[in-house]
């Protein structure tokens, strides 16, 4: 299993959240964190 999390500077972290919530829908975020794994595997050595 990969999770992946944004880093926000501090103070930032509410509004960075809110941002997530409004741009990225279910399956956008779906999209990217398959994609994320994608490039993952494919740089991992062996």
């Amino acid at each position: 299993m990969l999770r992946v999390m944004t880093q926000w500077r501090r103070g930032l972290t509410l509004v960075g959240k809110l941002v997530e919530r409004a741009i990225l829908s279910p399956a956008e975020a779906q999209k990217e964190l398959d994609n994320f794994t994608a490039l993952v595997e494919r740089e991992a050595p062996g």
